[in-house]
């Protein structure tokens, strides 16, 4: 047994089609043949179609009506061919429909993706502005702070230059001063050793300064009776004697109460 090579039902050897098929005018118009004209195929182990010889088609041609119409396809058949086109066009519209719909889904899914970047981007932006804004108001504090501490290192800068300053002109006019002390110190001290030496010099002349004003005196000649020591206002240093206090008195002169008492 074989297949029907159009609906598959089993159909003896040999056979192509089976019984209803092979009434199907499109198969036997495919054969070269009417309904009426269609033949069974000899019977055999080949399972193919038997091909017709040049001779068995110029006799089907010639059996042929010249003037014989194609057939009309049954309205079954059109309604089936109708219903098919409909369908395939909705379904096609209904895919067409599901891909825009898709194709749109996707979009919005892309458009709330990006849109979701972008508010988290928006929300990191105002974060990072944020802390910007905190550090900013942050560095005009240090910004405010280190210009107080310019400011008092300036003033104190000042004030100290001033200090200073009147410090070096205090201290100018010490050693001034110092060098004027030490001038004065260096022509005392010069004087001091002159004295020394004067006196250094002059300590010969005092033992024998006091050896005559205790030894000796002086008589001037003016009647006076009086003897006077060298330093006596009464004594003229000229026209005088000169004696001991012992040998004036013993000569009858007595001693000067200005000089002697």
């Amino acid at each position: 047994m074989t297949q029907c090579i159009k609906c598959g039902k089993a159909i003896p050897d040999g056979e192509l089609f089976c019984a209803v098929c092979s009434k199907d005018p499109l198969i036997a118009e495919l054969n070269g043949t009417t309904v009426q004209e269609t033949r069974r195929i000899p019977t055999g182990t080949v399972n193919k179609p038997v091909q017709k010889t040049i001779a068995a088609k110029q006799t089907a041609a010639a059996k042929k009506p010249a003037s014989k119409q194609p057939q009309k396809p049954s309205k079954t058949k059109v309604w089936l061919i109708c219903v098919s086109v409909l369908l395939v066009l909705v379904l096609g519209i209904l895919l067409f429909q599901q891909g825009k719909l898709q194709v749109e889904r996707n979009r919005l899914r892309t458009g709330q993706d990006e849109l979701e970047r972008q508010q988290l981007h928006i929300a990191q932006t105002e974060q990072a502005l944020s802390d910007t804004q905190a550090q900013l108001e942050q560095t005009e504090q240090q910004l405010k702070d280190k210009e107080q501490e310019i400011k008092t290192l300036t003033a104190q800068l000042a004030e100290s230059r001033s200090s200073q300053n009147q410090g070096e002109y205090d201290m100018a006019q010490l050693e001034q001063e110092l060098t004027t002390l030490q001038e004065e110190y260096d022509a005392l001290k010069e004087e001091h050793d002159l004295m020394v030496e004067a006196v250094e010099a002059a300590s010969g002349y005092k033992e024998k300064a006091e050896f005559l004003d205790k030894y000796v005196v002086f008589v001037v000649n003016d009647n006076s009776k009086r003897y006077h020591t060298y330093d006596c206002p009464h004594f003229t240093r000229s026209n005088f004697w000169t004696y001991s206090p012992k040998l004036a008195q013993a000569q009858g002169f007595k001693p000067c109460p200005d000089c002697i008492g």
